[in-house]
């Protein structure tokens, strides 16, 4: 099966200036490389400050990289785009959004919010047809009856009913991709798994691809084929979901697993077993980035940067498997 979506050695560095010095950068991805097959789910892991939102924004052509190359669909979309190619993109690559307050208009009700979409990709003009493909997709994603909801503002809408009406109007365009940045990180416990199974049901009847992102090993388990770990802006694993929560290869996945959340008490960092938090993106540390925190750290860590060396099946950037290569 070919590679819908890959990325290439993609970094991307953003420029700051303070008080007139030099100008310095800050470094939120750094020699990015993994793909996505078409129809399959891709979870990006890592802490806050990791990067996972700049590469989904990056994909999404929000940001345009600093080097490295993307490709979707065997094209290229590094390139400048003209205005109409930008939006026949768009119409094809969609993200839904962590927090689905701040992502919708709040002075807009549910069926106008709806209605964008529609208009802008697929020229729909038509009240009555536009009104019924408003229920449509509210009955899709599992809000029902949906004429009891097209009138209502954000504001009325419980968290996981937002969450719902920002997943429709993502797929209302009917894309191939779908970028979605922790999109239950901001719900109740008790309803993340039934926005998850909305995601998979949807993955299912439309043959989308999903890159799902999030600090939830246990979620990302459960939605994905395969889980690519990030940390300080670089790759630190790829492996299929089974395999790497089973037996994680990098300090870091394995410290990941230890802090998974359980269902009653959610993430738990001081179950870490480690101190200090995701190194400044400014001045990250020499050699691995993870070298400051890592209980494993030699003293060529602080000196060189890891390759990712490939492991059966399994890709992991770490001395511990210099020699298995």
């Amino acid at each position: 099966m070919n590679d819908f979506l890959k990325l290439e050695s993609v970094s991307m560095h953003f420029p700051i200036r303070k008080f007139g010095k030099r100008v310095r950068y800050v470094h939120a991805m750094d020699d990015v490389s993994f793909s996505l097959k078409k129809g399959e789910v891709l979870s990006l892991v890592g802490e806050s400050g990791s990067g996972k939102t700049t590469t989904a924004r990056v994909i999404a052509r929000v940001y345009t990289s600093t080097s490295g190359d993307v490709f979707v669909n065997g094209k290229t979309i590094n390139r400048k785009m003209s205005k109409n190619e930008l939006k026949e993109y768009r119409h094809r690559v969609q993200m839904i959004f962590q927090d689905p307050f701040s992502s919708l208009n709040p002075t807009k009700r549910v069926g106008s919010i709806l209605s964008r979409p529609f208009i802008l990709y697929k020229s729909m003009h038509n009240s009555k047809e536009m009104r019924q493909a408003e229920k449509d997709v509210l009955e899709l994603v599992g809000i029902a009856p949906p004429e009891l909801y097209l009138d209502k503002f954000p504001h009325e809408l419980s968290g996981g009913q937002r969450q719902r009406v920002g997943i429709a109007k993502a797929i209302s365009v009917e894309p191939d991709l779908i970028l979605a940045d922790e999109p239950t990180s901001m719900l109740d416990v008790s309803i993340r798994l039934s926005i998850m199974n909305t995601l998979l049901k949807l993955k299912e009847e439309r043959n989308l691809s999903y890159l799902y992102i999030t600090h939830d090993l246990a979620g990302a388990r459960y939605v994905s084929n395969r889980i690519v770990v990030m940390y300080a802006g670089m790759i630190m694993e790829i492996g299929s979901a089974e395999d790497l929560i089973q037996h994680p290869l990098h300090p870091y996945t394995q410290l990941l697993k230890k802090a998974a959340p359980s269902p009653e008490t959610g993430f738990n960092k001081k179950k870490l077993g480690y101190v200090g938090e995701v190194p400044s993106l400014i001045s990250p540390p020499k050699g691995c980035r993870f070298s400051p925190r890592c209980p494993f750290a030699m003293e060529k860590c602080s000196k060189d940067t890891p390759l990712l060396y490939k492991m059966e099946g399994r890709k992991v950037r770490c001395f511990l498997y210099e020699k298995q290569n």
